[in-house]
């Protein structure tokens, strides 16, 4: 039962009836089954012990479940008789996840169901106040088992962010609990030294995030919106992660720049702009002595500042036709990012704004081919709108319908009451009322982006 809904979760979604319907009846079995004594599902090497059974021969449905348990270490499942069927959804879609880490705040929306971890010595666990780990790793981070791998679907590049932005609020929110315990701060370093082979990409950003969370959350919109643009263009495989990697990190030079200048609410001075424009050059500089990244991130961090009629800065020893399609591409993305949110020195402006005012500078400021695509993939309701439906509630565009412009999916901010989602609600606006054909919802009015300050990375 349990692999029948991972399976139609992923055909169709988990907005879908017959999924709700098939987690509300596994929902009551574990119930009947827990009844006595509290259910234990058990993951061995070779097979699954459910209470008493051995499952040894396991189906093709069952090994891809078994595999999704190992992949984040998982050891035994313990379900008492007061699981709800909200559990047990929490549960499936965070083993559908290809990240290896399981966060406190999953356990929490779970009291009634206890994950235990594998302890052997290859894996790490930083403990919260209330003795669940805020962080689990084992056999290395996502990021470089990925690279070893070499794995071809561009969704696992979202995965690795999902899990590193993931991965640094958990060393955040540990180090928070400790200084608010201990009365002492404690160096960022010492916390991710316990990650131990969690990649060094972890450890930039979240040092981006000790130094300014502005630039760090600039940092992740952008590699997001790099990332889907270099799929549009049909890059993948070892080439889109590569990439990926390189888009995230493309602002690490920030980290030499003084707050004073990052955050000044007005014009620069001469002196405080010739710091500003150093950060191209010191974040190659950082990849590189670091040994951080590829050649490819290394020539993303200086030359994401360059136009392609050779203005910008900085000034390169090269000819501006040996510049990289991928600082072109996160050239267009950092641009869209830094207008669409809102800065102590300049208001925000509305997205369709900026995708205008891309096509009014093609060819000089920006790629011509790139920001056709660019405005192409935004669609007619650009990633980061904020929207109102008939229903009433107000949403967040995530994601764009290539073939149904006008009908993107969206994330739910808050109902028509007003209320805001306890978790993730994701509305497909395609979708189509089975019974009528009509749809379900549709945008009714775009809200003027001033009200909100959302990043959109954390969101999209």
């Amino acid at each position: 039962m349990v692999c029948g809904v991972l399976r139609n979760s992923s055909r169709f979604s988990w907005l879908d009836r017959e999924v709700y319907h098939q987690t509300v009846v596994l929902q009551q079995v574990l119930v009947d089954l827990a009844k006595e004594e509290p259910l234990t599902l058990e993951f061995t090497r070779d097979g699954l012990v459910l209470g008493d059974e051995t499952m040894t021969d396991m189906p093709r449905a069952v090994r891809q479940f078994h595999a999704m348990a190992a992949r984040k270490s998982i050891r035994r499942l313990v379900f008492t008789n007061e699981v709800t069927s909200a559990e047990i959804m929490t549960l499936l879609r965070l083993l559908q996840t290809k990240s290896s880490l399981v966060f406190l705040e999953d356990r929490k929306k779970m009291p009634h169901i206890e994950i235990c971890h594998d302890t052997g010595d290859d894996s790490i666990e930083l403990p919260d106040q209330n003795g669940y780990p805020a962080i689990h790793l084992r056999g290395g981070s996502r990021f470089q088992r990925m690279f070893d791998e070499g794995e071809k679907e561009g969704d696992a590049v979202r995965d690795m962010v999902a899990g590193i932005t993931d991965a640094i609020d958990a060393i955040t929110a540990a180090r928070q609990e400790k200084e608010k315990v201990s009365g002492e701060a404690q160096p960022l370093a010492d916390l991710v030294h316990h990650l131990d082979h969690a990649t060094e990409v972890t450890l930039i950003l979240a040092s981006l995030r000790a130094h300014d969370s502005y630039t760090y959350d600039h940092s992740v919109n952008v590699g997001l919106l790099s990332i889907a643009l270099a799929r549009a263009i049909g890059w993948k495989g070892s080439d889109l992660s590569e990439f990926g990697v390189a888009a995230l990190i493309h602002d690490v030079g920030k980290l030499y720049t003084p707050l004073e200048v990052l955050n000044k609410p007005g014009r620069f001075t001469p002196q405080e702009w010739v710091l500003m424009k150093r950060h191209p050059v010191d974040g190659a500089e950082i990849l590189k002595e670091a040994g951080v990244g590829s050649e490819l991130a290394q020539k993303i961090a200086l030359e994401h500042h360059t136009n392609p009629d050779g203005s910008g800065y900085p000034p390169l020893p090269y000819s501006v036709d040996e510049l990289q399609t991928g600082s072109k591409i996160v050239k267009i993305a950092d641009c869209y990012d830094a207008f669409t949110t809102v800065r102590p020195y300049r208001s925000q402006a509305r997205p369709f704004e900026v995708l205008k005012m891309l096509q009014k500078q093609r060819g000089t400021q920006f790629d011509p081919e790139l920001v056709d695509v660019f405005v192409e993939m935004m669609g007619v309701y650009p990633i980061g709108s904020v929207v109102k439906l008939r229903s009433g509630s107000i949403d967040l565009v995530v994601q764009t319908n290539l073939t149904l412009r006008d009908r993107p999916v969206v994330r739910l901010l808050q109902d028509e009451q007003g209320r805001k989602p306890k978790g993730t609600v994701l509305i497909d606006l395609s979708e189509k009322d089975p019974v009528t054909g009509e749809y379900l919802d549709e945008i009714v009015e775009c809200i003027d982006p001033v009200i909100r300050n959302i990043p959109i990375g954390r969101y999209v």
